[in-house]
């Protein structure tokens, strides 16, 4: 076959309709199967969009921002770094002899280690924890998986896989084994895991936003449907026990306080609401201070937008909006780098 043409590159300065808070600075690096890496850079109230092509832009199934680069792992199973300033991309070995990725890499914002699950080459699990900076690693083995591992959530005390049909939970620390239990869910999708006393919490998409509660005395889970609406990508608006959730899916975007819990919808359409970043307010240090930073794509018209909406009132009009350059495909995955180069506090 011949070679498809690479897409051109863009710059562009975008026109922005209301105001971009003046604390809100930093960029969104985003691959969606185009053969381009893009970059957002907001700063000063403005917004500056970046296209570069990329020869590992396709497949990507995870997108995580780390020491202000984004790694990127594809549908091969391999992680790439991509430089959004320039679309060179370099493959990257977090896992070593353990194989290669098959879940994550979760980033641990307490201690900048990356933690991700590979499948040797003899078929079995392996829990790799890749240190701040990527110098040394370290693994153990996650004995007795019912299928293959598909996500990952992490807490300070737990690590939580899934499969097909069943879930694993361990403790980060010492050498016990994992436990599994069968859940009867199909490829659910981990956001978030914490502790309830004694319990551990599993915040997943089935695609319905569920929770999940393993105690200790019991062979099974409670599962209990938040929000029967199927939802595509969720965030968790703090670290350590949540108090809300944000989710978009179809044409709405969702937010669910877990505390009660209540969700509440908000109709985006003729849109399809795509992924998103929450970013906190430093001058508004409180729980529901921040902004949700999200892409809206209409098909029909044929345009993807960049909406920026104060977290703090859901269901109110978006405080800004720009309109990209080129029409994004909605399954586009993004990822937030802050100003300073860290990145924000989310699964």
């Amino acid at each position: 076959m011949p070679r498809q043409p690479r897409p051109p590159s863009t710059d562009a300065d975008l026109d922005v309709r209301g105001a971009v808070p003046s604390g809100l600075s930093g960029r969104l690096t985003g691959v969606g199967g185009d053969a381009l890496v893009h970059s957002l850079t907001l700063h000063g109230g403005r917004v500056s969009y970046r296209a570069r092509p990329v020869r590992a832009a396709a497949a990507v199934r995870e997108l995580i921002a780390v020491d202000g680069s984004a790694l990127a792992v594809t549908g091969e199973a391999a992680v790439v770094e991509l430089n959004p300033a320039t679309g060179r991309s370099r493959p990257i070995d977090l896992t070593g002899p353990g194989g290669p990725p098959v879940a994550g890499p979760r980033l641990d914002p307490a201690t900048g280690e990356l933690h991700l699950v590979a499948r040797s080459p003899g078929g079995d699990h392996v829990h790799v924890i890749v240190s701040a900076g990527r110098l040394t690693r370290r693994s153990r083995p996650l004995a007795g998986a019912r299928g293959d591992v598909k996500g990952l959530a992490l807490s300070r005390d737990d690590l939580v896989v899934v499969t097909d049909g069943a879930l694993g939970v361990v403790r980060r620390a010492g050498e016990a084994p994992i436990t599994w239990i069968p859940t009867g869910a199909v490829a659910p999708a981990p956001v978030q895991t914490y502790r309830e006393g004694d319990a551990v919490v599993l915040l997943a998409l089935t695609p319905s936003l569920e929770r999940w509660v393993l105690r200790p005395d019991s062979p099974r889970m409670e599962r209990e449907v938040l929000d029967a609406a199927p939802r595509r990508f969720a965030r968790v608006a703090t670290g350590g026990i949540p108090g809300s959730l944000w989710t978009t899916g179809g044409h709405t975007i969702g937010r669910h306080d877990l505390v009660g819990p209540r969700s509440t919808h908000r109709n985006v359409s003729p849109a399809l609401a795509g992924d998103f970043a929450l970013v906190p307010d430093a001058a508004r240090p409180g729980a529901a201070d921040g902004w949700f930073v999200g892409f809206f794509h209409d098909t029909t018209a044929g345009t993807t937008e960049l909406r920026v909406i104060d977290v703090a009132d859901p269901t109110g009009p978006a405080i800004a909006a720009v309109t990209l350059p080129r029409h994004l495909a909605p399954r586009t995955r993004w990822a937030w780098t802050p100003e300073d180069g860290r990145p924000p506090t989310d699964p």
